[in-house]
This record gives structure tokens, C-alpha cells and sequence, in this order.
């Protein structure tokens, strides 16, 4: 929140998000099909609070009224989904600020909750596309849904890596073609690619907070502070992926970003992200075998894939370049052998990368 907003903005504010048109921001390259006007309220409302100053003129009893009218009831929805409590995080941050605590400190709650919220938005349209296939127009609409409240996200994984972006584009074109080609299977990949691209922005861009925190621990404590909170609130949106396979170290993520800053380790961090990661590529190996023969195999194989794709830079340091795009190699081969149910490749495969992926673990 950094932009200052005089009083009395908030009735414009209504009125201009009433007035909004269909496009996106991504029309170009991904033009609507359904009236959206809707959900770019909801959009433009988040832009607002996003950009609204917590200490200039502009009150937080008058930002929350802007989230009551038009935000609540999809943060509410994806709580009741998702069984998560961001509604609650959210109120109670415009309570804090209102009751003297720091202005930054909601800010950021704010911010970073609305991001997980639209975050699960996204998916929460792309499975609701996935089931309104038969139904074309009802399942663009979904996409398209999907497309303009993946806007709130766009700047900050194209801060953090703009291939990441122009993946999940990919992947939400992919999704447009399954649809209109009534391709099951090819959508359900394409809401993998949108998603796990998504979850490997946020780990980067904890990573790179991390990285903030240590740099500022001894000059700037107070900046420290707020890098930290981010790194926390960010680390919120993947808690889900980690604490699956790594119960441990989701323990020791959160016990470093709720401590003091000069407790908080970097290499740590990332080594115990990374161990959560690999247990869901492991994971997901074990469901293809499970689920061979079926169409869901397929998918769970891109997601092995997809999963790798997050801690590769990490494989590369630890094992090599050389490994590393073997393993890459060799997942994405898995995910044809599994397309054409050529189960003795895969069986090889398989083995071949489970191995691989325990030489890197055991040097986390």
C-alpha cells in the first residue's frame, strides 16, 4: 500500500468499478469470451487497497468498507472451500490498525492475504472449468474468471521471473484450446502448468525475502521486520505443499519467520522448502504407478514435472548441471511414456528418477 488516496475517494471508487468494460490486461495474448465485469470489480477493488497509503488521509474503516463491499464475499467462499481462515486474517488486521497498531504491519496482512485468496480464486475457477467441460460456454467462462483474477497475481511472479508468467499464459491457452476442443485431460494439465507456476513464483519470492531479511538484520532492523512478515504471509499460500511431505520443516520455516530476525538462516529455509518439494515429486511418482492406464496418470506425471521445476536451480548447485537436465529430461520423457501407457519405459524411468532425486536429497 503506497499510494496516497484523498478522502472521499472511496464513493468514486464505487462508482468507476461499476463502469468497467470485459477486457483484460492480458487481452492480447488471451481474450475474453464472457461478460467478467464482475470479477474485474473484484480485481480493480484489491488494485485500490493495494494501492491505498495506510497512513495518508485515506482511514482504514474506509478501505475495509471497500473489502466488505466487494472483496469479503469471495475471500469467504475460498475459506469455506479451502478450509482457511483469511477472512478472519484480514478483519483482524483493519482492527489492529484501527486500534493504534502499525499501519505497515496491516498493510501487508492485507495485501499479502488478498493474494492468497485470489490465488486459490484461480484454482477454484480452473477446477470449476475442468467441471463444466461438456458445457463449453459455462467452461469459458470459467477461464476467463480464471485469466482476470490471475491479474492481481501477475506482477508479482513477473517481478520475481517473467518466464514464470509467460508459462502460466501457456498454460492458460492450453486451457482455452482444451476447451473449446472438449479435451479433458489437456485442461486438466493445463490448470497444473497455471497452478504449480503460481506455487514456484511464491517460492521464489520468499526466498528472495529471506534474502532482504538478512541483509537489512544489521542495518535496518525495522525494514528487516517487514521483510520477514512477507516472507511469512507469502510462505502462507504454499504452507499446504511443504508441511505434506516435510512436517518438520515446516515447523522450523515458521519457527524462523515468527522469530527474531537475526534468527532467521537463509540456507535453512530454502533446504527445508526444498525437502517439501521433493517428497511431492516423489509423490507424485508413486501416483502415477497407482493410477496407470487411467488418464489421471498423465497428469500426476506433469505434476512430478512441474514440481521438479521449482527447486531444479537447487539440483543443479547440488548434483550438477549435467544431472539436473537429465532428471528435467527425464521426467518430461515420463510424461509421454505415460501418454502412450508405455509402462515398461516408465517403470525404467521412474526408478531412474527416484534414485536421482534421493542422491539430491541426501545432501539437503
Amino acid at each position: 500500500m503506497n499510494i496516497r488516496v484523498k478522502k472521499g475517494t472511496i464513493a468514486f471508487v464505487f462508482v468507476a468499478l461499476f463502469m468497467l468494460g470485459t477486457s483484460s490486461v492480458f487481452a492480447a495474448s488471451l481474450p475474453l469470451k464472457t461478460d467478467v465485469s464482475k470479477q474485474q470489480r473484484r480485481v480493480e477493488a484489491y488494485k485500490q487497497i493495494r494501492n491505498a497509503n495506510p497512513q495518508g488521509r485515506l482511514a482504514f474503516g474506509d478501505i475495509e468498507r471497500l473489502y466488505d463491499g466487494i472483496l469479503k464475499d469471495m475471500v469467504e467462499a475460498r475459506d469455506e472451500e479451502f478450509g482457511t481462515s483469511l477472512n478472519q486474517y484480514i478483519k483482524a488486521a483493519f482492527n489492529g490498525a484501527k486500534n493504534g497498531q502499525d499501519p505497515q504491519v496491516a498493510a501487508q496482512i492485507i495485501d499479502k492475504t488478498l493474494k492468497k485468496a485470489f490465488y486459490l480464486t484461480v484454482k477454484h475457477e480452473l477446477i470449476e472449468a475442468i467441471e463444466e467441460i461438456e458445457k463449453t460456454e459455462e467452461a469459458h467462462h470459467k477461464l476467463d474468471e480464471a485469466i482476470v483474477y490471475y491479474e492481481v497475481l501477475a506482477s508479482t511472479v513477473k517481478e520475481e521471473d517473467k518466464q514464470l508468467n509467460q508459462h502460466i499464459i501457456s498454460g492458460l491457452k492450453i486451457a482455452r484450446q482444451a476447451i473449446k476442443n472438449k479435451n479433458l485431460s489437456k485442461l486438466k494439465i493445463a490448470a497444473q502448468i497455471v497452478d504449480k507456476n503460481i506455487i514456484n513464483a511464491f517460492y521464489d519470492v520468499i526466498l528472495h525475502e529471506i534474502k532482504e531479511v538478512e541483509e537489512y538484520a544489521s542495518t535496518n532492523p525495522a525494514e528487516a521486520k517487514i521483510e520477514k512478515l512477507e516472507g511469512l504471509l507469502y510462505y502462507q499460500a504454499i504452507k499446504g505443499k511443504v508441511k505434506t511431505g516435510n512436517k518438520i520443516g515446516n515447523a522450523v520455516i515458521e519457527g524462523m519467520l515468527k522469530g527474531p530476525i537475526d534468527a532467521v538462516d537463509y540456507d535453512v529455509i530454502a533446504e527445508e522448502l526444498n525437502r517439501g518439494f521433493v517428497a511431492k515429486v516423489l509423490h507424485e511418482l508413486e501416483e502415477v504407478e497407482e493410477d496407470w492406464g487411467e488418464q489421471e496418470a498423465i497428469v500426476k506425471a506433469w505434476e512430478g514435472l512441474l514440481y521438479y521445476n521449482i527447486f531444479q536451480n537447487d539440483v543443479k548447485d547440488k548434483l550438477g548441471v549435467k544431472k539436473a537436465e537429465e532428471l528435467l529430461v527425464n521426467l518430461r520423457q515420463l510424461t509421454k511414456a505415460t501418454k502412450s501407457e508405455d509402462k515398461g519405459i516408465a517403470k525404467e524411468l521412474i526408478e531412474q528418477i527416484e534414485d536421482d532425486i534421493q542422491s539430491y536429497f541426501v545432501q539437503l
